[in-house]
């Protein structure tokens, strides 16, 4: 029998431990995906981090009031272990700097190639650009279940979501002249 996730929740607050192991199961992919996105595909930080989520997660459990999906819940704690580690690491103030000049692509690109994969063309956009583009573009989430997600107002969100598409149409330039 499949349980739902609140059948699932109320049994980890019953004391049934393994239950939470069937959250870990549904859910481990999805943030994994998105961590190795903002990790830049960094996938020891990608393991260290899904750890961190689903620790804070099961310590948390009774803070999940059930209305919204587990995913997002869970996504919300990825991205908070995510900025968390850069302040710990002191890269918050270059890696999270959204206002930061673009990279310059050129330099970026390899000369033997004009095009850019999609994941490369990612792993050069800011960290909040780069997670909003995920939740909606990956999760399939909408601008405002993204800002919620992401703890930030939805005119933000939709700014990140549209700078980080405008400056991906500059990195894949050329992917479409092939």
């Amino acid at each position: 029998m499949d349980l739902s996730d609140q059948q699932l929740i109320r049994n980890i607050r019953a004391g049934k431990a393994q239950a939470f192991d069937l959250i870990i199961a549904r859910y481990q992919r999805p943030i994994r995906r998105s961590l190795f996105h903002l990790t830049k595909g960094d996938r020891a930080l990608v393991d260290d981090l899904t750890q961190e989520v689903f620790i804070l997660a099961y310590k948390n459990i009774a803070q999940f009031q059930g209305q919204g999906k587990m995913t997002a819940w869970l996504l919300k704690i990825a991205y908070r272990c995510f900025l968390a580690h850069y302040k710990r690491v002191k890269k918050s103030a270059a890696v999270i700097d959204d206002t930061a000049e673009m990279p310059d692509v050129k330099a970026e690109i390899p000369k033997q190639s004009t095009v850019m994969d999609v994941a490369a063309a990612m792993a050069l956009l800011p960290p909040a650009e780069r997670f909003a583009i995920d939740l909606c573009f990956t999760h399939g989430y909408s601008h405002s279940e993204a800002a919620k997600i992401m703890s930030i107002p939805l005119g933000t969100c939709k700014s990140h979501i549209g700078r980080g598409k405008e400056k991906l149409k500059i990195y894949l330039k050329g992917y479409h002249d092939d």
